[in-house]
Parts: structure tokens; sequence; C-alpha cells
């Protein structure tokens, strides 16, 4: 929904958005992009712990895939991301996930 409206707010303003990009110095866009990352990296080791403290044994890498789809579903809304997270992971491991007692 956000993509959407800045989308609908930049489509008027395509020509000075491009050159604004276009002014920013390249290492300055690198060392957003390597602190997005490294941001992105400590979200998703952080949720490794949580899961580990669950009694689960979940690798990194199936860990990692899952956290990157529920990174790309909460630009749409937070709590979806966490659903797609637990549901991709879910997916890729079944006999790993913890089960909740009844």
């Amino acid at each position: 929904m956000v993509a959407g409206a800045l989308a609908v707010e930049l489509a008027g303003q395509r020509g000075q958005f491009t050159a604004a990009i276009h002014a920013a110095p390249i290492w300055i866009l690198s060392v957003v992009a390597l602190l997005q990352l490294v941001a992105l990296i400590a979200r998703t080791e952080a949720w490794h712990v949580c899961v580990r403290a669950t009694g689960a044994t979940v690798g990194r890498r199936p860990l990692f895939r899952a956290a990157g789809v529920g990174y790309l579903a909460s630009l749409l809304n937070g709590s979806l991301g966490v659903a797609a997270r637990i549901a991709a992971l879910r997916r890729t491991c079944p006999n790993d996930s913890p089960r909740v007692p009844a």
C-alpha cells in the first residue's frame, strides 16, 4: 500500500526523482545499500536465535530464505510478513517446526 502511494506521488515527478538519484554520489548509495543488507542480516539472525529458543533445529539457510519471503511480504503489511515467514519455514522444514502444546 505504501509502495503504491509512493508510486502515485512520484509519477508526476519522475524527472526530479531521476535527477536526485543521479546527483547522489555512488559511494553514498553503496553505503546505504550495505547498511540495509547488514540490518536484514541482523534481524534475520535475531529471528534465528528466537526460533532456536523454541527448541527447533532449523539451519540458517532455510531460515534466511523464509526471512527473505517475510521481508518481501512485510512491504505490504508487517503482520503479513511475520505470517509469510512462518508459513515459508513450515513449508520448508515441516518436521523441524516447533509444536505448540494443546
